[in-house]
């Protein structure tokens, strides 16, 4: 009897010594933060690619946390689009943050300035829109998910020169890297293919006066075939307009962010028959890009484009990379190189070792007030 009465008491023993020791030992584990810096442009005249972006990046981590074990913090600093604030807010997410993956920035000059800071701390940056090709293989810590101007360019000078029979072209560019870029590479695409550029001009980030550029080349207007605009679509959107009142009857061609619904809002009717290179966003390309399509129209009633499915997959992709690898940017940046065929809210994606996105290439025309495509071209590594 006394065994028994001792094994009840030993019983009763453990079992409050299991409660004592599960309540001040076994706590519920809090879900690991994962934070992840963003430099984008919220408020200036850029904005507009900050902010689509930034819904993108905003729908991932909406995702993220409510699935998976991590949770994503991602802290926003805001470019202004200038390289000076650029730099001030890598310094700040690497030293005060002490974050290990930026995403960022939107423009290249912004994303050029940057860079050396991210390559000296070890700090992986992956850029959503900038498309300068100086930045190919800067950094084995940098990559991006917007083709370089190389691509956009060489097709559309290509399409202009092959297709449109376009001999004789006058170039208006921005003048900062974004500008030059294209401006450089069609322009060396449209002469290798026997074209003939009779004028080249560049103007000031922001823009909206094109007026007397207009007028230099009024008495020419019916020598010229076409005139390649290569800018951010409000200023190309003055651009139009200002030619189209100068008298100007001739095509237009222009880059990727005509296709902003705001340039024809500002151009008017002046923008029809516009013809214009991007990097062909199809949200039915697969069953991830659809998925994200309509979870985006769900989310903010409103239909995304390549900017905000480029914001998505940035973080996706660095989040993915640090489940396998850990806080490791030089490991996480390797993972995302060597994907092919990824399957992604921007449709198929397929990185190569410079840090480069390899893109179809949509040739689109603005036609009764609409973005039409005409051709997509299919880009080999």
């Amino acid at each position: 009897m006394k065994i028994k009465k001792l094994l009840n008491s030993i019983a009763i023993f453990s079992i409050a010594f299991a409660l004592i020791f599960c309540l001040t030992s076994c706590k519920k584990k809090e879900p690991e933060t994962i934070k992840i810096g963003a430099i984008l442009p919220l408020t200036g005249d850029i904005s507009e690619y900050g902010q689509r972006i930034k819904r993108g990046i905003d729908l991932a981590v909406k995702e993220i946390n409510s699935t998976s074990m991590h949770k994503v913090l991602v802290i926003y600093e805001d470019s202004k689009g200038s390289p000076k604030d650029g730099v001030s807010a890598a310094y700040k997410l690497i030293n005060s943050d002490k974050v290990k993956f930026i995403v960022g920035a939107v423009s290249s000059s912004v994303t050029l300035s940057i860079v050396p800071i991210t390559d000296k701390y070890k700090v992986l940056l992956f850029s959503p829109a900038s498309s300068s090709p100086k930045l190919s293989g800067i950094s084995e810590l940098f990559i991006r998910n917007w083709p370089s101007d190389v691509l956009e360019a060489k097709v559309l000078a290509s399409y202009a020169y092959n297709k449109l029979n376009i001999k004789k072209i006058c170039i208006f560019y921005v003048n900062n890297d974004y500008g030059i870029g294209l401006m450089e590479e069609f322009s060396k695409t449209f002469k290798m293919k026997g074209g003939k550029i009779v004028g080249i001009e560049s103007y000031p980030l922001n823009n909206t006066d094109f007026k007397n550029i207009s007028g230099k080349y009024k008495n020419i207007f019916k020598e010229i075939d076409a005139i390649y605009l290569a800018g951010y679509h409000k200023d190309m959107a003055f651009a139009t307009k200002h030619l189209r009142e100068a008298g100007y009857k001739g095509l237009l061609l222009a880059d990727a962010d005509y296709g902003i619904p705001e340039v024809l809002e500002i151009a008017g009717n002046s923008a029809e028959g516009t013809i214009y290179g991007s990097p062909w966003y199809n949200p039915e390309s697969n069953d991830e890009s659809w998925r994200f399509f309509e979870n985006f129209k769900l989310n903010y009633n409103a239909l995304p484009s390549e900017f905000e499915a480029n914001g998505y997959d940035a973080l996706k992709l660095i989040f993915d990379g640090i489940q396998k690898f850990g806080y490791d940017p030089i490991k996480v940046a390797q993972y995302i190189k060597e994907l092919k065929h990824y399957k992604g809210a921007g449709g198929y994606l397929t990185f190569t070792s410079s840090g480069d996105v390899i893109k179809p290439i949509a040739i689109m025309k603005v036609e009764k007030g609409k973005f039409k495509m005409l051709e997509v071209f299919e880009i080999n590594e």
